[in-house]
């Protein structure tokens, strides 16, 4: 392509995850195609120091004639094949980009000095969606026990303190004894929520310095991943391969259901569609009492068995 020609991109997702996972690809596409960039991405504050030679729109800007990057994708699925693949790859794709590998975002690291004296890890506890939780729930507090006992700090890094189903009065609490550093006490506070109300460096500065992070297939988790601080994944909702597959140690439920004689329903995030205003969707399983069975099939000593792996291996 011509150097002059101008292509525009939208990134329709505003979720952190999203944006760090997809942003290295629409550079890789100006790199290779070599034409100049116009992009929206919601949390373009992230990229303009480290991506120059894109020009950054605001995220209500209008554009004509644009690429927009996620219209027929899922993380981890191609809706319009079928195909899986990782949502990095699907971003590759979508701008008809070959030979995928695993990239990155550049990000501009804070070069502050660690806020907490001794050792520490970082955890994430809160999603958009109560399939994509532990839903073991004694599980986060059975590993912040251990994790203290090995003298560590807990640091918990989440936006709110409470998240869930504001209708039906259903809150998910941050676990007990943990280091608050969150946002906002629940999402009945979100006016005005953005950048300025969930301070992104402030996290990055604790992400630093921890050992490790612990987390759910979620923003903060690839936001550990840019910044170079190993993830421990928790999940059971998305199969293995959606998200990155370096600086990850993942926690999986077993194959077979601990509570019925039947075989575990996991990765429902690759499978079917994604109700996205449905807080309680489990597509197989909804109203019964295996719903949520691929996160809460995953114990608390499962955890601490992958951590204690993970320990070992750097140790």
């Amino acid at each position: 392509m011509s150097k002059n020609k101008v292509v525009n991109i939208k990134l329709p997702s505003g979720a952190l995850g999203d944006c760090l996972a997809w942003m290295p690809y629409i550079e890789e596409y100006r790199r290779r195609k070599r034409v100049k960039v116009n992009a929206i991405v919601s949390l373009y504050e992230l990229f303009e120091e480290t991506y120059p030679k894109i020009n950054f729109l605001k995220p209500h800007s209008k554009l004509y004639n644009h690429v927009m990057l996620h219209p027929d994708f899922q993380c981890g699925v191609d809706l319009s094949t079928g195909q899986t693949k990782s949502l990095q790859r699907c971003a590759n794709d979508a701008l008809g980009l070959r030979n995928f590998k695993e990239i990155k975002p550049k990000l501009k690291v804070p070069d502050e000095p660690s806020r907490i004296v001794g050792k520490y890890v970082t955890i994430s506890t809160q999603a958009t969606s109560q399939a994509k939780y532990w839903n073991n729930y004694t599980g986060w507090d059975e590993v912040v026990v251990w994790l203290k006992g090995q003298g560590y700090n807990v640091l918990c890094i989440d936006k709110f303190r409470n998240f869930g189903d504001i209708d039906l009065n259903f809150m998910n609490p941050i676990p007990k004894g943990v280091i608050d550093k969150t946002g906002l006490d629940n999402q009945t506070e979100q006016s005005g929520v953005g950048i300025e109300n969930f301070d992104l460096h402030d996290r990055m500065v604790d992400i630093k310095y921890a050992d490790f992070h612990i987390g759910l297939p979620s923003g903060l988790s690839w936001l550990s991943w840019a910044l170079g601080t190993h993830v421990v994944m928790i999940s059971g909702f998305s199969e293995p391969y959606s998200e990155f597959q370096t600086g990850v140690t993942r926690v999986e439920p077993p194959s077979k259901n601990p509570f019925v004689n039947d075989e575990l329903c996991t990765g429902c995030w690759n499978k079917y569609p994604f109700v996205q205003d449905d807080w309680w969707w489990c597509p197989k399983f909804r109203g019964t009492e295996r719903q949520f069975e691929c996160s809460r099939a995953i114990t608390s000593e499962m955890v601490i068995d992958k951590i204690k792996e993970y320990l070992k291996g750097v140790s």
